[in-house]
């Protein structure tokens, strides 16, 4: 659970003002984000009409690069989509609950689908249950431009290896676009890496993937990280296990 202690501190008049974006689709994918968020802490009681957000969005905006071809390392089926949130389990019924308006607007469809980089299906089959998730994970995303020798992969490899220095939770991240990082090996033990098709040039700002980062991951407890951030020591893991006693009383 990406648990926000915002939610609980502020009023939703204030969560308002956090979602304005430039943009219909980052501004309707906030409130989806805080709504979820908001319906897990305990005694609290948050109506979010994410319909009228969903029927302004901008159909250009909204549409991706749904005809870009996805790394050729990329699964053919994909791990999340808009025809896979059944709400099975409490999990998914609050997965599918967050995603359920975005997924009824067809030109974003493509933005819900995400793949497993087949080289990883190992450490996939290790972390995840059957159902697709995992008890917990650190969380990132990024887009490289060169297959080697990429700015963004290697500090997101520097992120990577620092967090198997002082923590066993596995690293998820999240490729946007269709070059492969190839500094992130499938030997590295507990990085899972996924891909997903990028937003159109001109959109929302690609920071906006960090939301899409976070719903694809499917971690039960999770932290989100920057590629640019570093592990120091163990201190970091208090923050996870935090975070899932706060967060896991819904869906238990």
């Amino acid at each position: 659970r990406f648990k926000s202690r915002y939610v609980r501190a502020r009023k939703l008049s204030m969560t308002k003002q956090r979602c304005t974006f430039r943009t219909p689709l980052a501004t309707s994918a906030c409130w989806a984000f805080f709504a979820i968020l908001a319906s897990h802490v305990s005694g609290a009681t948050v109506s979010v009409d994410a319909s009228a957000s969903a029927q302004t969005l901008s159909r250009r905006m909204m549409r991706t690069e749904s005809t870009s071809e996805l790394p050729a390392t990329a699964a053919t089926t994909p791990l999340v989509s808009c025809g896979t949130m059944r709400g099975k389990t409490p999990w998914e019924w609050k997965h599918r609950l967050a995603m359920d308006k975005i997924c009824k607007d067809e030109d974003s469809k493509a933005l819900m689908e995400v793949f497993l980089d087949k080289r990883f299906e190992q450490q996939y089959k290790h972390f995840y249950d059957d159902d697709g998730w995992t008890d917990s994970a650190w969380v990132s995303y990024l887009k490289v431009s060169n297959k080697t020798g990429d700015y963004f992969a290697q500090q997101a490899l520097h992120m990577v290896q620092s967090v198997h220095l002082f923590s066993e939770h596995p690293v998820v991240i999240v490729n946007f676009g269709s070059v492969i990082p190839t500094e992130l090996d499938p030997a590295i033990p507990r990085l899972v890496l996924l891909h997903a098709r990028p937003l159109k040039e001109g959109g929302a700002r690609f920071n906006f993937n960090k939301f899409r980062a976070v719903f694809f991951a499917k971690a039960k407890t999770g932290v989100s990280l920057d590629g640019d951030m570093i592990m120091v020591g163990k201190q970091g893991n208090d923050l996870m296990m935090r975070t899932r006693e706060e967060g896991h009383a819904c869906c238990q």
